[in-house]
C-alpha cells in the first residue's frame, strides 16, 4: 500500500512539473540599427541550461514558468525577463556605454575618457599579460590589438623583438614606436648592436621592454598613430606604447604571488634528403647513395625548453602615503642545448602628500640579466647551421661526445668535425662549449614626480627620472675554432654604457560650463639628454705578427689564454654618442555636449635633428536615447 502511495505522488510531481515546462522562442535584435544579434547568449538564471541565437537572431530553450531569462553580447548591456506564461520573448539589446567611459593614459600621462579621444588609442590590462608570461613582456601583446604586428627575434630569451603599428613607415629608418612608462620616455636599448642581416655575424642587444616585470604592470595603452602621439614629437612618428605601472590602494594591503612556468620544443624543422652521403671533395654536394636512411640529425640536436617566471609583490598604504615592492625573476633554458637565461627585477613605488595639495611619487627599479649560449641569427656564428648541414650518413653521436681531440704540435685540444673545408660549417657541439658567448646586462632607473594643486581645475606637475644601462659582452673563440684558421685562440671582450636623463614640467587646466562646453589644456617643456659609449677589445690569435728576431709569430703567446697580456697587439675600438634635446608642447582639447570633441596638439623640438610637429583631429560621438 505505501509503495503504491509514494508511485502515485511521484506521478502527479512528474506530471506538475512536465505542466510547468514550456517552450519559449522568440528573437533578438540590436538597438541600433534593428538587425538580429547572431551568437547572442540566452541563458536560465541561476542554472547552467542556456541557448544561442542563430543567423536570423533566432532562439529556442526549454523552461519552467517561473524561470527568469538573462539576454547578453559582447559591447550591449544584458537584459532579465521573467518567463511567465509567455510563449514568445523577443528582446532588443543596447550598445553598452562602458568602454566608452573608460578611462586611458595618454601621451605624456594624460588621463582621459576613451569617449572623448579623436584617434586610436587601445587599452590592453595587466592580466593580458599574464595567462601565459613571456620572457619578453611585449610578445604577449600578439594577437591582442588590431593592426599590430609582432615578431620575436630567433634569438631567444633576452632577445628583442619588432614591433609595427600599421605596417612599415620607414626603408631605411626605425619603425619601432616609442615606449614610454609613467608617462616618461624610456631608454630604449643598452646595446646597439642589433641583428640587422640574415647572413648573420651580429649579435641581439635586446630591448627595453625585456627589462620590464609583467606583473608590474597595470595598463598599457596602444597610441596608433603620429597625431595620437603628437606630443612626444618625431621620435614617436610610429605610434607609442603607454605602460602604467601598478601603484598601492589607499586602506588596503595586499601581497601577490606568482609562478609560471612554460615548455617549448620546436614546432617544424626544415625536410632533409636522407639517401645520399657525404661527397668525396668535402663540399655540400651530395655524394654516393646511402644503404639506409639516415636519421633527422636536427631533430636529435633540439631539446626541451622551459622558463620560468617567479614574481611577489607588497602595497598598501592610506590616503596620505602609499607604496608598492616587487621582485620577480625569470629562468630559462632554450631548446638549443647550453642555452641559459635568468634575470632579476627589483622595484619600489612611495607616493605620499607633502601637504595637502601637494603629492609626491618617488620610484627605483634594477634589472640584472645573465645569458649564455644566445642563439644567433643567421648563419655565422650559428651552431644550427652544422646541425642543418651535418653529411648524412656520418656518426652524430660520436662528433657529438668528441667534439674536441687532442693536437700534440699545439699541446691543445682542436675542433673535430666531419668536414672543415667549409668555413661557417663547425661541430655544434665545439661551438656551444669551446665558443661560447656570455652576456651580462644591469639596469638602473630613478624617477620621481611633484604634483601641486593650485585651485580646482589648474594644476602644475614635475618629473625626472634617470636611467642607467651597462652590458658585458665576452666570446672567447678556443684555438682551432671558425674551421681551424684561429690557431691560438682570439678573445673579444665588449663593454658598452648608455644613459638618459628626462625631465618636463606641465601645466594643466579643465573646465566644464553648464554641462555643455568643456576645455582640458596641457602646455609644457622637457629635456632629454641621453649618451651612449662602448669599447671593444680583440685579441686576435689567427693573425701572424713579426717579433724582434724577424721571426714570424702567431698573435699571442699560449693557446687558449683569454687576456690580453697574452695577445702581441689588441685591436681597441672605442664609440661615443651624445644628444640633447629640448622642447615645448600643448594640447587644447574642446568638447560639445559631450558629443563632439575637438583636438588641437603641437611641439617643438630643438636638437641636431630639429622637428616640428603639430595635429588638428575631430571626433563626434553620436548616442540613442
Amino acid at each position: 500500500m505505501r509503495r503504491q502511495v509514494l508511485l502515485l505522488l511521484f506521478s502527479l510531481f512528474a506530471i506538475v512539473g512536465f505542466a510547468q515546462q514550456r517552450t519559449v522562442t522568440g528573437t533578438v535584435v540590436s538597438a541600433e540599427d534593428g538587425l538580429p544579434v547572431i551568437g547572442a547568449s540566452v541563458h536560465v538564471k541561476g542554472t547552467s541550461q542556456g541557448a544561442t541565437t542563430d543567423l536570423d537572431g533566432k532562439y529556442s530553450i526549454k523552461v519552467n514558468e517561473n524561470a527568469s531569462l538573462t539576454f547578453s553580447y559582447v559591447g550591449m548591456q544584458p537584459k532579465t525577463v521573467q518567463v511567465g506564461n509567455q510563449s514568445v520573448i523577443n528582446v532588443t539589446l543596447t550598445s553598452s556605454s562602458t568602454q566608452l567611459d573608460e578611462v586611458v593614459v595618454t601621451a605624456m600621462g594624460i588621463k582621459r575618457e576613451s569617449k572623448t579621444l579623436t584617434y586610436s588609442a587601445q587599452t590592453v590590462g595587466g592580466k593580458d599579460l599574464n595567462e601565459i608570461k613571456n620572457v619578453n613582456m611585449i610578445n604577449s601583446l600578439q594577437g591582442k590589438s588590431a593592426g599590430l604586428q609582432i615578431t620575436p627575434n630567433s634569438t631567444g630569451a633576452g632577445g628583442s623583438s619588432k614591433i609595427l603599428f600599421r605596417g612599415n613607415k620607414s626603408i631605411s629608418g626605425s619603425n619601432q614606436p616609442l615606449i614610454v612608462v609613467d608617462g616618461v620616455p624610456m631608454m630604449m636599448s643598452v646595446s646597439d648592436s642589433q641583428v640587422k642581416m640574415a647572413y648573420g655575424g651580429e649579435r641581439d642587444g635586446g630591448d627595453a621592454m625585456s627589462t620590464i616585470n609583467p606583473d608590474d604592470i597595470a595598463q598599457i595603452t596602444l597610441l596608433k598613430g603620429a597625431s595620437a602621439a603628437a606630443l612626444y614629437g618625431a621620435v614617436a612618428a610610429n605610434g607609442a606604447i603607454m605602460i602604467t605601472t601598478k601603484s598601492a590602494q589607499a586602506g588596503k594591503v595586499a601581497i601577490n604571488v606568482s609562478s609560471n612556468t612554460t615548455v617549448e620544443s620546436a614546432m617544424s624543422l626544415p625536410k632533409f634528403q636522407n639517401n645520399y652521403g657525404m661527397s668525396d671533395e668535402g663540399t655540400f654536394s651530395w655524394g654516393s647513395k646511402l644503404g639506409a636512411t639516415s636519421p633527422n640529425y636536427a631533430r636529435k640536436f633540439y631539446q626541451p625548453g622551459y622558463t620560468t617566471n617567479n614574481s611577489i609583490s607588497l602595497s598598501g598604504g592610506t590616503e596620505n602615503i602609499s607604496s608598492y615592492f616587487s621582485y620577480a625573476n625569470v629562468s630559462s633554458n632554450g631548446i638549443m642545448p647550453e642555452n641559459d637565461y635568468l634575470s632579476h627585477n627589483l622595484m619600489a613605488k612611495v607616493g605620499f602628500n607633502l601637504w595637502k595639495k601637494v603629492h609626491v611619487d618617488v620610484s627605483a627599479r634594477y634589472n640584472k640579466q645573465h645569458i649564455e649560449n644566445q642563439p644567433s641569427a643567421g648563419y655565422l656564428n650559428n651552431p644550427i647551421t652544422g646541425a642543418y648541414l651535418f653529411p648524412r650518413g656520418e656518426d652524430w653521436d660520436y662528433y657529438k661526445s668528441n667534439y674536441e681531440v687532442y693536437d700534440g704540435v699545439r699541446n691543445v685540444n682542436v675542433h673535430n668535425w666531419t668536414n672543415t673545408k667549409q668555413e661557417q660549417f663547425s661541430n655544434p657541439y665545439w661551438m656551444l662549449n669551446r665558443q661560447t658567448p656570455i652576456t651580462d646586462r644591469n639596469r638602473y632607473e630613478f624617477g620621481g614626480s611633484v604634483k601641486y594643486d593650485i585651485m580646482e581645475g589648474l594644476s602644475v606637475t614635475g618629473r625626472l627620472r634617470y636611467e642607467r644601462g651597462d652590458e658585458k659582452w665576452i666570446l672567447n673563440e678556443y684555438a682551432s675554432s671558425t674551421a681551424g684558421r684561429n690557431l691560438l685562440g682570439t678573445m673579444k671582450d665588449t663593454r658598452t654604457f648608455s644613459e638618459q636623463t628626462y625631465a618636463d614640467a606641465l601645466a594643466s587646466y579643465n573646465k566644464t560650463w553648464d554641462e555643455t562646453y568643456s576645455l582640458s589644456v596641457t602646455a609644457g617643456g622637457s629635456f632629454t639628454k641621453t649618451s651612449a659609449s662602448s669599447i671593444e677589445l680583440i685579441g686576435w690569435g689567427d693573425k701572424e705578427f713579426k717579433v724582434n728576431n724577424g721571426v714570424i709569430t702567431p698573435g699571442a703567446y699560449y693557446p687558449n689564454i683569454f687576456s690580453p697580456k697574452n695577445y702581441y697587439t689588441m685591436q681597441t675600438t672605442e664609440t661615443l654618442k651624445e644628444k640633447r634635446l629640448n622642447s615645448v608642447f600643448a594640447t587644447a582639447q574642446f568638447g560639445y555636449k559631450e558629443g563632439l570633441f575637438l583636438d588641437v596638439s603641437a611641439r617643438n623640438d630643438w636638437s641636431s635633428s630639429l622637428a616640428f610637429t603639430d595635429g588638428v583631429s575631430l571626433s563626434l560621438i553620436h548616442i540613442s536615447e
